[in-house]
């Protein structure tokens, strides 16, 4: 099982990243079971709510379809 930490789970959702898209290919890859946990959501949401420069929903809309192609995985 592999725990994603806050900054990855952040790189990953960062469009453009190319270090993002490289875990993610990683991840996919590893066969492996994926998971996080309730404090990496927490820091993630604060920091979406810290900024409000960003849409809180659209940005949270992204999320989901990434875990959800990551709860796939496993």
């Amino acid at each position: 099982m592999i725990i994603l930490d806050t900054d990855v789970l952040i790189e990953i959702m960062q469009k453009g990243s190319k270090k993002g898209d490289q875990i993610f290919r990683i991840l996919k890859n590893s066969h492996e079971e994926i998971a996080t946990t309730s404090l990496n959501l927490h820091e993630i949401v604060y920091g979406l709510i810290k900024n409000q420069s960003l849409n809180i929903m659209a940005e949270l809309a992204g999320t989901q379809g990434i875990l959800k192609d990551l709860r796939n995985l496993g």
